[in-house]
């Protein structure tokens, strides 16, 4: 779950923040499945799929705009590192973002930590987003 207290965000406060995450690893991919709330309160939920061995992986984001991540685990720091590209229309013009995500489990991963930082045609943004592993029913 999305913890506020710990996490660093900026002038756009928690706007397009995940509210909630779940990861699945599989032999060499990580699904991750995100739960934002909406520009209308209510629940979006997408998923994400990276591949763990370095290589390009394309996919979709919101309305179909293409994606292209790289991911790559680093054992000695323990850190996965993401590399993201999303190409879309705004406007009748194409942008894109860069992303550039480190996610990071601490307190013997109960917490995880995500820097991530983003390069879009209209400015620049940085945040470093907790979440806190929610309890086992």
């Amino acid at each position: 779950m999305f913890s506020g207290a710990n996490s660093t965000l900026d002038n756009m406060d928690a706007q397009f923040i995940q509210s909630r995450i779940s990861m699945t690893q599989g032999e060499n991919e990580l699904t991750t499945g995100k739960t934002f709330v909406g520009p209308d309160g209510g629940k979006v939920v997408g998923e994400e799929k990276l591949m763990l061995d370095g290589k390009k992986y394309k996919s979709e984001a919101w309305g179909g705009s293409p994606k292209a991540s790289t991911a790559n685990w680093n054992k000695k720091d323990a850190v996965l590192k993401i590399d993201s590209t999303i190409t879309f229309e705004r406007d009748g013009r194409k942008s894109t973002i860069d992303i550039d995500e480190s996610r990071s489990p601490c307190e013997e991963g109960k917490v995880l930590f995500i820097k991530q930082s983003s390069s879009l045609d209209w400015g620049e943004r940085t945040l470093t987003i907790a979440f806190t592993k929610a309890a086992k029913k």
